[in-house]
């Protein structure tokens, strides 16, 4: 229980500091080299030249996960993860990780990391992306996906307006 207490800390430490690296760089601007940089304005504000103003659905697609119920799991070590995150292992892959899976149902626009392949299930979306998904992971942690949700009896989330969201791309080098 010790072991897995200080496991615990040390993963929350490291999650802040790669939040604090990800503020610093890709919102403060202050990457390697930014003082060298040209800014220039847009309709998000003052941003680095060669940086562009982008739709967060030009950059990853969501899929749905499949249904999979708990009685279907088959004994296994894959990760299966719903909208509150990780729910139980299963002997089966979906998607192969990492990945990101957000909420779509039940805790809509929740955000999860999986480090190795992943199952998840039909109250989730998975990130599809040909760009860093490290540093699509950080970046959806910023957005205010909790903002989109809609629909009173089933509260959700439609990936059309997660698409639809204004982001600032950098340019590829920075972000790998």
């Amino acid at each position: 229980d010790d072991k897995i207490e200080l496991n615990n800390k040390i993963n929350k430490t490291l999650e802040e500091m790669a939040q604090a690296i990800f503020k610093e760089w890709f919102v403060d601007f202050k990457f390697p080299g930014y003082e060298k940089v040209k800014f220039v304005n847009s309709e998000l504000g003052r941003i680095p030249e060669g940086w562009k103003r982008e739709m967060l659905g030009n950059v990853l697609t969501l899929e749905y996960g499949e249904s999979l119920t708990s009685i279907n799991r088959q004994k296994g070590n894959i990760p299966v993860y719903g909208s509150s995150g990780l729910i139980g292992c299963h002997n089966k892959k979906l998607v192969n990780g990492p990945g990101i899976i957000i909420g779509r149902a039940g805790i809509p626009g929740s955000i999860h990391w999986s480090q190795t392949d992943f199952f998840c299930v039909d109250s989730t979306f998975y990130v599809k992306t040909d760009i860093s998904k490290y540093f699509l992971f950080f970046l959806l942690k910023r957005q205010n996906l909790k903002s989109l949700i809609s629909g009173s009896a089933v509260p959700g989330i439609n990936r059309n307006m997660i698409y639809s969201l204004k982001i600032v791309l950098p340019q590829l080098n920075i972000i790998d």
